[in-house]
């Protein structure tokens, strides 16, 4: 990223960065990166439906924004908003970020090394993110294991030497997505069917239209191996009755 947001400056580009499902899973230093822009998600890391954008200040007051005549406020951040501020939502994704920080705060003698000089907040934030993906990783690798070794499911995931998310999607050969999804929720399991916004990869690249996209399990710090477990079976289950 750092690379590609270099190369864009050395042009005069302005670079904007899509972090939606990176953001909980990996720390992200946003002066490191020198990006200009970035955004996600709170709903991502435990928030409310709320949009989140970082933008380098210098930058940011460059830009010109829409406004409408009742309100031509001009000036960071309020140039941004399309009118009155969605005050709970920021509320409840403040309350997100003191919740990871909270994790972060009971765990971080476990990531001395890696945090380094950081301090305060910050500090217990990227802790708690940390700590999060530590516990959540080896549940999603046993989740890849698991599945790929049943007869007819196709895991898609880079490969093994490539860092990944604690997201795992997949595909059973000769039934829609949402079929699965569908079976899984009756026993319990909550998982989600469909492109997910990547819509030229699914539709054009992995051709799977016809068949509904992938199923995507998302983990999170609450779900435990049992669960894993229990996952494993139900797809076991679908694909012999298929059979």
């Amino acid at each position: 990223m750092k690379t590609i947001i270099r190369m864009a400056h050395e042009v005069g580009a302005v670079t904007v960065v899509d972090a939606v499902h990176y953001a909980l899973h990996r720390s992200i230093d946003v002066k490191d990166i020198d990006t200009d822009f970035l955004v996600c998600s709170a709903y991502k890391f435990f928030g409310p439906h709320l949009g989140v954008l970082y933008a380098k200040a210098e930058v940011g007051e460059k830009i010109k924004s829409v406004r409408v005549m009742a309100d031509d406020n001009t000036e960071i951040p309020w140039k941004f908003e399309t009118g009155t501020p969605a005050f709970e939502l920021a509320a409840g994704a403040a309350a997100a970020v003191e919740f990871i920080a909270g994790i972060g705060k009971e765990h971080e003698e476990f990531f001395a090394d890696e945090l380094g000089a950081l301090t305060g907040r910050r500090r217990y934030v990227v802790a708690g993110i940390k700590a999060i993906e530590a516990y959540e990783e080896p549940l999603a690798q046993k989740l890849r294991q698991g599945l790929a070794a049943i007869e007819g499911v196709k895991v898609y995931s880079p490969a093994k030497d490539v860092p990944k998310t604690s997201t795992v999607s997949f595909t059973v050969k000769g039934a829609n997505s949402n079929d699965v999804a569908k079976f899984m929720a009756e026993r319990g399991l909550f998982v989600w069917d469909g492109d997910f916004y990547a819509i030229h990869i699914i539709n054009e690249v992995l051709k799977l239209t016809d068949q509904g996209g992938v199923v995507r399990v998302g983990l999170a710090p609450y779900n435990t191996e049992d669960e894993i477990d229990r996952t494993i079976q139900a797809v076991k289950d679908f694909c012999a009755g298929m059979r």
